[in-house]
């Protein structure tokens, strides 16, 4: 049987070869515990269980990465972009977080002149942008001086 990774180090679902699902195996206050066909059996602990049962332990699949890129009109962006648009009067690539959302921000990085000096920001609110004076849009970290 095959035992794969739900939750790192404490609990997995079991499998038989086929991929039918026979049962699960947790670990809770170091004891493991697994139910197998609705029967719970408990262990001292997982090489007991691997060696009864014949268990090979798979680890969890590492989730692929995501080929969208969070990017308005070039500009890299904090937050999965909605309702992108540019802001003409500002030259400000600007988008929402979701899509009925009425708060916009700014992608890209920036220099903001807050009252105790300039800061560096990134994807800031287009409200703190128009409260302060700023610099930017930047398409890079690097650039922003």
């Amino acid at each position: 049987m095959k035992a794969k990774t739900i939750v790192e180090n404490k609990f997995w679902i079991l499998e038989e070869e086929n991929g039918n699902k026979v049962g699960t195996i947790s670990v809770k206050n170091n004891i493991v515990t697994a139910v197998i066909n609705n029967q719970p059996v408990a262990f001292k602990n997982l090489e007991e269980l691997s060696t009864r049962y014949n268990v090979t332990f798979t680890k969890k699949a590492k989730p692929a990465k995501s080929t969208v890129k969070n990017e308005v009109y070039d500009y890299p962006t904090a937050h999965s972009p909605h309702n992108a648009l540019w802001h003409v009067e500002r030259k400000l690539p600007i988008y929402t977080k979701t899509d009925k959302s009425n708060s916009y921000y700014c992608a890209g990085y920036y220099l903001i002149k807050f009252p105790h000096g300039w800061a560096k920001g990134f994807s800031p609110k287009l409200i703190t942008l128009q409260r302060y004076e700023f610099k930017g849009p930047f398409k890079s970290k690097s650039e922003v001086s």
